[in-house]
């Protein structure tokens, strides 16, 4: 009984070194080093089931076989995939990465993709020499600021699959079958849970890792200083699920009010408990009657488009009806002639926002039938608390506070 709880230790430990170089790898390191997580990965990874096959006594374990063929194995493409990368980096040559660049630059409308990159082992330049050729580019582009992201990606050479994608779908599928077997053979060992548990943070750990691939900036032009955004994104995954379940979990029936009466009545009561303070919110509806959440809080104006501009993407890709969102708008309090006005529309975003003396907590529905608008000071807000009181709330429709919606709103009006 002790040797069959301790027989997963071999293979948990080789699932964790394959883990440990991905988990290692880093936009910031230089070729040598991530060429080396990948190929370390590619070995270890396969290395783990033909450690579990020697110590199951064979690859004809009933149990092994079973979960090898629903998870590993269930698609056949990744597997290949993952078996021709393993062969290829230990007995033909390191992988042949490359490093992907685009430059996507922002405005109220929409997004561009003004400046493509692609890197290699033998060519790759500092973010200081690509900071000079992205200035003489930016300096037509607005004369007081630009908002953009830098967005990597990684594939092999003349392949346009992403790399560390498909590493990650590998590595869920890895997850997958490691639980699988603990369950099934019903291991009790503390070590054994130990090493399940390190092997799923670390999984964890990577998967997050690809949010550091998109990296938003504002660049001001008169003082030539580029500033880079910090964000805060909520660890919830973007999984659609029933509308019906976040009703019960707020005590609901659905029937009795409009889904987006719910959603303001939802957000209004977070921001009272969170002191008067909310996370820009989406929730993305879709046909079949789910929602996906999106919620993220940054320091810089450019992940706020950038998101929006995502979330286009998917209304115009995918099955989707509307698009729920929340935010706080700061207000500047009273402009007294056309000469302030201009002065403040000159300042940067950041330099604006200092000057705001109070904000709006503001809700959205976009959809092909437009846009609906609830706009609610801080003493309305408990207006807002129930469905019912959304519904009698009186709607203030201001279109200045709607521009930023446009890829959204063209999103809707082209869906077929």
């Amino acid at each position: 009984m002790e040797q069959n709880d301790k027989i997963l230790i071999p293979f948990l430990q080789k699932v964790y070194s394959a883990l440990k170089h991905l988990d290692n790898f880093s936009v910031s390191n230089d070729f040598y080093d991530n060429i080396s997580d990948f190929d370390g990965f590619f070995s270890e990874y396969r290395s783990s089931t033909l450690v579990l096959q020697t110590s199951l006594g064979g690859k004809n374990n009933p149990i092994y076989q079973k979960n090898l063929k629903e998870f590993l194995l269930k698609d056949e493409q990744l597997s290949k995939w993952m078996n021709d990368k393993r062969v290829g980096s230990v007995h033909k040559q390191p992988f042949n990465l490359h490093k992907h660049l685009q430059v996507v630059v922002y405005s109220t409308n929409s997004s561009e993709i003004i400046l493509e990159k692609e890197y290699t082992i033998e060519y790759d330049e500092s973010f200081e020499k690509l900071q000079k050729e992205l200035i003489s580019e930016f300096e037509k582009q607005n004369p007081v600021e630009v908002n953009f992201s830098l967005v990597y990606f990684f594939t092999e050479e003349d392949k346009k699959v992403d790399a560390f994608n498909l590493s990650m779908k590998a590595i869920k599928a890895m997850m997958a079958f490691m639980v699988a077997m603990y369950k099934d053979l019903n291991i009790q060992d503390s070590t054994c849970a130990t090493l399940l548990e390190k092997n799923i943070e670390l999984a964890h750990s990577i998967d997050g890792k690809t949010f550091t691939f998109i990296r938003d900036y504002c660049y001001l032009v008169q003082k030539q200083q580029f500033i880079g955004g910090e964000i805060l994104e909520s660890n919830i995954p973007y999984n659609k699920m029933p509308v019906g379940r976040i009703y019960e979990n707020f005590g609901m029936k659905r029937q009795l009010y409009d889904d987006f009466a719910f959603f303001v009545s939802m957000h209004s009561q977070i921001y009272l408990k969170q002191h008067q303070h909310i996370m820009p919110t989406f929730f993305v509806k879709y046909a079949d009657d789910t929602i996906a959440i999106v919620s993220f809080d940054a320091t810089l104006r450019t992940t706020f488009y950038r998101k929006i501009n995502e979330i286009a993407l998917k209304v115009k890709n995918e099955e989707i009806e509307a698009v729920y969102y929340v935010t706080e708008f700061v207000t500047y309090g009273s402009i007294s002639n056309k000469e302030e006005f201009e002065a403040l529309i000159r300042l940067p975003y950041i330099e604006r926002r200092m000057k705001s003396q109070s904000s709006i907590l503001t809700f959205y529905q976009v959809s092909k039938d437009g846009v609906k608008c609830i706009l609610a000071k801080r003493e309305q807000i408990n207006d807002l608390l129930t469905p019912q009181g959304v519904t009698q709330f009186k709607k203030e429709y201001d279109i200045s506070y709607c521009f930023f919606l446009t890829p959204l709103l063209t999103a809707f009006a082209n869906k077929k």
